[in-house]
């Protein structure tokens, strides 16, 4: 009987031992289950959530891109203008734009004009006809470079309200203006200029002009030559980049802030640093703003938003001309992910998990108390 007990004894300690295990190890496995699943419920959501700010963002670039090619038809238009009558003259110039929606059909742009190419031994006698052609006040006017022998002077530009100063003005005694009337005359295709402030805009925000090249008649250059001698003028919108934008961030709902950043190709050698034109939080509605009447200070370096949970940077191809668009997600855009499910999920099954572990354990604790008092009734028959 005694050796019995004592192989008994060694026996009772190891079925225990496995039987406090169970429970342990039942939680252990529902805890490991739970995580993953939430995990993965987190990883999905997230992942979804970052396509649906993609989205957002090139949504954003769209309606970018959108804007400008609008304000190119328009300029277009005015080619027909020219197509169907052989030549530009103040009068039919007036009347097309007048006849055109600028603040409905052309976001931010202060007007539509036209620019003539002269040499500047024919200033004279270029001012001498403009003068002539209903602008006796015509002067030309010319920015810090006057070294180049060739002049880009504004010729016409409508309507004359919103475009104090800008008639008479030689867009190529300015570098980056210079370059991309330029680089319209050289490619014959519409070119967007760098940031600048125009001499219009009071505000001295940033702002673009935008030049469609026009040719004479009939003519078909395949060459930067041919194109530079068919060149009749340069058709062109000045842009005030606030004013273009306006809305763009708003569409989203909130949902998503940008800023688009004139970003020079460092191959270019310019050395011209990138430009944050326009930064959507700056311009978004406030009522604090509002009531104080603060404004940001134009063309300042947006500050980071490192706590923004999503982020993109991508290219931007505007005519032309490289941009880069920074977008970043709001609060709100925050907050509208559904991640609730998945943390749900981590608790609910936690929950179940222990409630299981429980179980198990309360079972093996009443088979214990079972066997014990079998064994002990055994003990007391075997005394008998």
């Amino acid at each position: 009987m005694a050796e019995h007990k004592a192989m008994a004894t060694p026996r009772a300690h190891t079925r225990w031992r496995a039987s406090a295990a169970l429970p342990v190890a039942v939680l252990l496995l529902g805890l490991g289950l739970t995580v993953a699943a939430g995990l993965l419920e987190l990883e999905q959501t997230e992942h979804q959530a970052q396509l649906d700010f993609q989205r957002s963002a090139d949504r954003i670039a769209d309606d970018i891109a959108r804007r400008l090619r609008q304000t190119i038809y328009g300029l277009r238009g005015a080619a027909g203008l020219y197509a169907a009558n052989g030549r530009l003259d103040r009068a039919s110039f007036g009347a097309y734009v007048d006849s055109r929606d600028l603040p409905g059909d052309f976001h931010g742009v202060r007007g539509l004009g036209f620019i003539q190419r002269v040499e500047r031994s024919d200033v004279d006698a270029f001012v001498a006809a403009a003068r002539a052609d209903g602008a006796p006040q015509f002067a030309v006017r010319q920015l810090q470079d006057k070294s180049h022998g060739d002049l880009y002077v504004a010729k016409y530009i409508e309507p004359a309200g919103n475009n104090q100063g800008a008639m008479g003005l030689d867009v190529g005694s300015e570098p980056v203006r210079r370059a991309a009337a330029e680089q319209a005359v050289r490619t014959g295709e519409p070119a967007l200029s760098g940031a600048v402030t125009l001499v219009q805009d009071a505000r001295r925000t940033p702002g673009f002009l935008l030049f469609v090249p026009l040719f004479r008649a009939g003519a078909d250059p395949g060459t930067p030559a041919q194109r530079r001698a068919a060149l009749v003028g340069l058709l062109y919108a000045p842009i005030v980049a606030a004013e273009m934008l306006q809305g763009v961030a708003q569409a989203q709902a909130g949902l998503v802030e940008f800023e688009l950043i004139d970003a020079p190709d460092p191959a270019a050698g310019s050395g011209v640093s990138a430009t944050v034109v326009y930064d959507s939080a700056e311009h978004a509605p406030s009522p604090a703003a509002a009531s104080s009447g603060a404004a940001a200070t134009p063309g300042a370096p947006a500050a980071p938003h490192t706590a923004a949970r999503y982020q993109v940077s991508r290219p931007l191809a505007l005519p032309g001309r490289g941009f880069t668009l920074e977008a970043h997600s709001t609060p709100q855009f925050e907050a509208s992910v559904p991640t609730a499910a998945a943390w749900a999920e981590l608790v609910l099954g936690t929950l179940l998990s222990a409630l299981l572990a429980a179980f198990v354990r309360q079972q093996q604790s009443g088979r214990q108390r079972a066997e014990a008092r079998a064994r002990g009734m055994t003990a007391e028959l075997a005394r008998l």
